[in-house]
């Protein structure tokens, strides 16, 4: 059977459709624009691949035999799933459908990445969005490879072939214990944290974050001492609220009002920005329209 299917072309179940529906040779090659000749040979075609006569035809008229109505409901069908294909193709060749998969930080969750994301899809609910968590490093190395369409992270200093684009902009602020020293402050130095035990991240799941950061202190004229690393934003600040050190991170955690801390920012201002990063060479058709509602 599949090499007689093969041998079917659009352009027979055209004829035939048309012709079924006329029961004219006249009429249908009217409708269709081609000769009265081509609509009879295209159907001697049909029914020499089938091995079945479609038609029973004489001098007054044209009728649908036997098998050409055991075949019309089919024909139909091909036609119907063939446009519903194109439209599908279209449809994501214009990233009105598909799958959006975006990997992001904490603090992007924190920052309006999830107000983004349903206007997005109230705007395009025919796009599946596969949204999860992951460390930055972990998500730049899934953008190079193809495996994600957007990573949410810290704005990064140097990303080869990736690029970013801005999404949300804090400012740093020290977590503290309800109870410390620094808790009253409206706002510190970041030099006001020399000798203080840090909690932060661990480096090698935010390399630049924890460069970023170090230089911040360096630039303060102090080493920061990094007492506590952890895997995740919560960790930090279940361990602020332990007592175990200060923790350094963006305002926008601040959202979360985790019970015995104290945000304090640091003054002058640093500025803590959250961006969307994709890979140029691959942005599919549903990504950009992400991207351009940012």
């Amino acid at each position: 059977m599949p090499e007689i299917s093969a041998r079917i072309e659009l352009r027979h179940i055209r004829v035939f459709l048309v012709l079924a529906d006329e029961l004219h040779f006249g009429r249908a090659a009217a409708r269709l624009h081609v000769a009265q000749s081509a609509v009879s040979q295209t159907l001697r075609q049909l029914e020499d691949v089938i091995g079945a006569t479609l038609f029973a035809r004489t001098r007054r008229d044209v009728r649908l035999a036997p098998a050409g109505e055991a075949f019309r409901a089919h024909a139909m069908g091909v036609l119907e799933t063939l446009n519903r294909g194109v439209e599908a193709a279209r449809d994501a060749g214009d990233g009105e459908t598909g799958r959006l998969a975006i990997r992001c930080v904490l603090t992007a969750a924190l920052s309006g990445l999830p107000e983004l994301i349903a206007r997005f899809r109230a705007r395009y609910p025919r796009i599946e969005v596969d949204l999860a968590a992951a460390g930055t490093a972990t998500q730049l190395d899934l953008v190079r490879a193809g495996h994600c369409d957007l990573a949410v992270v810290p704005k990064q200093r140097e990303l080869g072939t990736l690029a970013q684009t801005e999404l949300a902009r804090g400012r740093l602020c020290a977590f503290v214990p309800r109870g410390h020293r620094l808790a009253a402050r409206r706002s510190i130095a970041l030099r006001a944290l020399v000798g203080e035990p840090l909690v932060f991240l661990r480096r090698d799941a935010e390399p630049h974050t924890h460069r970023m950061f170090a230089e911040r202190c360096r630039e303060a004229g102090f080493e920061p001492s990094f007492a506590v690393e952890v895997d995740q934003i919560e960790m930090m600040l279940g361990s602020v609220a332990a007592g175990s050190g200060i923790a350094c991170i963006s305002s926008f955690v601040e959202r979360l009002g985790y019970p015995g801390v104290v945000a304090v920012p640091i003054a002058p201002a640093i500025a803590t920005t959250i961006c969307v990063v994709h890979d140029p060479r691959r942005l599919s058709p549903v990504a950009a329209r992400f991207l351009a509602q940012i």
